[in-house]
């Protein structure tokens, strides 16, 4: 006879809290070794407005918004500064929207619209356009 037993199965409830601290930390990193970052805004399972960001170099992982976090973000995204100075990434809230594709047309955009256009995004540069240059530069100079 076969037997069964769920006294050690765990619900979803009984999930750890999602660690943004450590997302925050990684984030971090990432913006300090000015890795190109792949972005995407969500809402989480659980309910709390996240980016989902990614490297060449680091597999994808959510870190959960606040309105410090997400002017941090900002503040990275137009100038390159990465100083975090204030920002609590444990002190997050659930967000109003329950849709992900909701919130990126609304929300993210409405709310923060009016401070991109202040800002000056500059446009990336690639190896291969130096590369280009300077042998261009060169060409005109060869003896």
């Amino acid at each position: 006879m076969i037997q069964f037993s769920f006294e050690k199965v765990s619900g979803i409830g009984n999930r750890e809290p999602y660690n943004n601290v450590a997302a925050h930390e990684e984030l971090k990193s990432m913006m300090s070794r000015f890795d190109r970052l792949n972005i995407f805004f969500d809402i989480d399972e659980d309910g709390y407005e996240v980016i989902k960001v990614e490297s060449t170099y680091v597999k994808r992982f959510a870190y959960q918004l606040n309105d410090e976090s997400a002017n941090w973000l900002m503040t990275y995204l137009s100038t390159g500064k990465s100083e975090d100075f204030g920002v609590e990434p444990s002190e997050v809230q659930k967000s109003d929207q329950t849709n992900g594709n909701e919130y990126r047309r609304r929300d993210w955009l409405g709310q923060h619209a009016a401070r991109r256009r202040q800002q000056h995004l500059p446009q990336p540069h690639h190896r291969r356009d130096f590369q280009h240059d300077r042998r261009r530069a060169g060409e005109g100079s060869q003896v």
